[in-house]
């Protein structure tokens, strides 16, 4: 009985970490027919196209005013409201993410690498993540936590058809896929696979809402950053990148605030961990905006702590670290190339599932 509760435990102990993660990748890089290699362009200014596409203005005076003044959090706000407002507004943009975490409870330790890559393109997009399980404690939870935990998915919407496409990928404890280089892939050589289409407007909508697709205003990080939300801000200028680095953390310690501004976030947490009461212990950020008022990185470190693995309910903590960075080039942004290699690869193993 007590090596079960212990696989209880420590499997949620280690799915924890996949929520703890925001959704991360680092894309191999490789030669296409024009000489470009594929991924070069990420932590790259915006081009000239994406340019052209601008909403919001960053005024410099006024971001330096407001940091000569010491109003870092106005700054901070100012920054990300502009940045978000034009990659909103951008005819298309990619990010890899790169992220790691891990979790323990008295006796149990895990931790898992969570990476991603998502490319939009007009209405066109394209994502594709995995979470591989690294390191288990005690002995022999690794092997079962992989078994279990390690995957990968992708998901895209083919405007032409108007269809979303969602696949889910296992690999029965053997992680035949390398998920540190190859990412994005075309192909995937898994055990398990299983397949869905969701067509029609009703359907669509029903997708939009159950994969929780947040392209809005305010929802970029399933967090609000505004100023009632945020604390323990700085902003300063690199003058030889040309752009701003601004620091700031949710104020976890405040239940209105995490009520109003983090809730979102946090239901997934505790779903995922199969807990009521978990709740944030840190939340601190780092984003580069470039000066032309642009998403460069943007970066976190996490950390939360409650009971785990109900009905045991057992204390448990968690930390995380993700990293982020953007492309503006459209040579990264063709979601269409892999939406029509996505929809290719799945016949290999079964029909879409209705």
């Amino acid at each position: 009985m007590r090596k079960r509760k212990l696989a209880i435990v420590a499997i949620a102990v280690v799915a924890c970490v996949a929520t703890a993660v925001l959704a991360g990748c680092n894309p191999t890089r490789y030669e296409i027919s024009d000489g470009f290699t594929y991924g070069e362009a990420f932590g790259q200014r915006p081009t000239q196209a994406v340019l052209a596409s601008k909403v919001a203005e960053l005024d410099k005076a006024h971001v330096d005013a407001l940091i000569a003044e010491g109003k870092f959090d106005e700054a901070v706000v100012y920054l990300h409201d502009v940045a978000e407002r034009n990659m909103t507004a951008a005819p298309y943009v990619a990010s890899r993410s790169d992220g790691n975490g891990s979790a323990s409870i008295p006796g149990v330790e895990g931790a898992m690498t969570v990476r991603s890559f998502n490319i939009r393109n007009g209405e066109a997009w394209f994502s594709q993540g995995n979470q591989v399980v690294t390191e288990g404690k005690p002995d022999g939870l690794l092997g079962m936590a992989q078994g279990m935990l390690s995957s990968a998915n992708r998901k895209c919407y083919d405007p032409v058809a108007q269809i979303f496409y969602k696949q889910n990928v296992g690999n029965d404890g053997q992680p035949d896929f390398d998920a540190q280089t190859n990412m994005p892939i075309a192909d995937f050589t898994h055990k398990k696979t299983t397949s869905e289409k969701f067509e029609g407007e009703t359907r669509v909508e029903d997708y939009k809402k159950a994969s929780a697709v947040r392209n809005y205003i305010g929802e970029k990080t399933n967090n609000v950053v505004c100023e009632e939300s945020i604390i323990n801000c700085n902003v300063v200028y690199d003058s030889e990148l040309k752009a701003y680095r601004a620091y700031f953390s949710f104020d976890i310690e405040n239940e209105e605030v995490v009520k109003e501004y983090l809730q979102i976030g946090l239901d997934d947490l505790r779903k995922s961990a199969n807990s009521k009461d978990l709740v944030y212990k840190k939340m601190d950020f780092v984003m580069e905006i470039w000066e032309e008022g642009y998403f460069r990185t943007y970066n976190s470190v996490d950390s939360w702590e409650g009971s785990l693995a109900a009905p045991l309910n057992l204390h448990g903590v968690t930390d995380s670290t993700n990293n982020q960075t953007f492309s503006w080039d459209e040579r990264d942004c063709d979601a269409q190339t892999w939406i029509d290699e996505m929809i290719a690869d799945t016949s290999k193993f079964k029909q879409w599932k209705e």
